[in-house]
């Protein structure tokens, strides 16, 4: 910050009573963190926090977590749940193909971003917040900074995004060819983000012209939170000192949880047991995919847990229900702890919570950020690598028992897991928040 008025602590208001809004758009992965952020600021006494999510997770804001709430609606993760959604996530297309539905989609979301927008411009008129931390999906804080600075943060589940990491290059570009070219993404990718948060300000229904520069300068100005472990994804050396790795933000869900009888026996039963989940993902053939992976572990009597979850694998009425077992949904920090190993889509927050909790993993990435996870997960020796799931064949069987048989990812993932509890603080980043706001109150 530039200019700092004589303003001393003593004069501040008690910091909890600032009013933080959490915006984020985007799957559970996505949605996540934010909740985590705002359970670890009720818990330090913050009665003033509320969110602008979408309207599929209401529940976990309000009965579980008792924040504030704005929805955004239902359309965004119904528009990823139609056929073209299905298609481009889950589908073997030629990369032709696959661009005509990105467009199709990319036109249908610009009505819904719009629509987006003007929510967001009358939850923070409504809210009046001190602070707004944002998922870097969500635009319309970026533009608001111009005019509001220092009163918010950005909070990204996943690395390779907005601030520039000279190791890799931004997310979509699935190669590196040296920082150069590294930095030169980011740069690209950065200015088509200034250009769109400045035509859908202009698209408002009381339409705000900003200036690109300042467009430029209030976003680099932003801090910048990774809901990521270094375990996982190391401090890039080129970052600044408003760039933070907080690990990843965990919600305690399980301290309600009763696990059924069934499934506590069907655990006890079987001395290695891996869980099968796509998590939030979809695709065209659920049940064909669940087959798949199935005639694999019964052929070598691994027994397993499904996670039918968004329905990306599906519950097989025929199958051995002495080796599987299916649920729609569990906390994953009361069942991780006590399993060997994870096939997963390779959600930041699995690709997390695999590592924190010791679990030999197995990536089939479907969207942009999973072949990331899925390139990491293997380098931190957590696993083979898996492939794409719009590839999933038989063929996958080699490397779902050599996660299931090769000790050595049971060793690195164990040791990596020590490492992640001994660093774990998650009130570090209730610390950065908090000295954020203490800088906006004294400029």
């Amino acid at each position: 910050m530039s200019i700092i008025t004589m303003v001393t602590t003593s004069h501040m208001p008690p910091l909890n009573l600032s009013k933080i809004l959490l915006i984020a758009l985007g799957s559970r992965g996505d949605i996540e963190p934010f909740l985590a952020i705002g359970q670890l600021l009720k818990r330090r006494g913050y009665q003033n926090v509320a969110c602008v999510i979408p309207e599929q997770f209401k529940k976990l804001a309000v009965d579980e977590e008792g924040m504030g709430f704005y929805s955004l609606g239902t359309e965004f993760l119904e528009m990823l749940d139609t056929s073209d959604g299905r298609d481009i996530i889950g589908a073997d297309l030629g990369r032709i193909a696959k661009l005509k539905l990105y467009y199709t989609l990319y036109k249908k979301s610009k009505v819904v971003h719009d629509k987006h927008m003007a929510i967001q411009a009358k939850a923070i008129a409504n809210f009046n917040p001190d602070l707004i931390i944002y998922h870097v999906k969500s635009i319309y804080p970026s533009g608001w900074e111009v005019n509001n600075p220092g009163q918010t943060i950005m909070l990204s589940p996943v690395p390779c995004i907005v601030k520039v990491t000279s190791s890799y290059p931004t997310l979509g570009f699935n190669f590196s060819l040296g920082q150069w070219f590294n930095r030169l993404t980011y740069s690209l990718t950065n200015s088509v983000i200034r250009k769109t948060i400045k035509s859908y300000f202009k698209r408002l229904p009381q339409p705000i012209n900003l200036n690109s520069k300042e467009i430029k300068v209030a976003y680099h100005r932003t801090p910048m939170l990774f809901g990521i472990d270094k375990e996982i994804f190391p401090r890039d050396s080129s970052w600044t000192e408003d760039t933070h790795l907080v690990g990843y933000l965990e919600r305690d869900k399980s301290h309600n949880y009763q696990p059924p009888e069934p499934l506590v026996t069907f655990l006890q039963r079987h001395e290695k047991v891996l869980l099968l989940t796509f998590g939030s993902m979809i695709n065209p053939s659920p049940e064909s995919k669940t087959r798949i992976l199935l005639d694999i572990l019964k052929k070598h009597k691994i027994a397993a847990v499904i996670n039918t979850a968004a329905g990306g694998l599906v519950e097989i009425e025929d199958a051995d229900s002495e080796l599987f077992y299916f649920v729609r949904s569990i906390p994953y920090d009361w069942l991780l702890p006590q399993i060997y190993g994870v096939i997963h889509h390779g959600g930041s927050g699995t690709t997390h919570l695999c590592a924190k909790y010791g679990c030999t993993a197995m990536i089939i990435p479907h969207i942009i950020d999973q072949h990331l996870w899925n390139n990491l997960n293997v380098s931190r020796g957590l696993g083979p690598k898996g492939i794409p799931i719009s590839k999933l064949s038989p063929k996958i069987e080699e490397q779902v028992i050599d996660l299931y048989s090769n000790p050595k990812y049971a060793e690195a993932a164990l040791t990596i897991s020590g490492r992640i509890h001994q660093d774990a603080n998650p009130q570090r980043v209730v610390t950065l928040i908090e000295n954020h706001l203490k800088r906006s109150l004294i400029l």
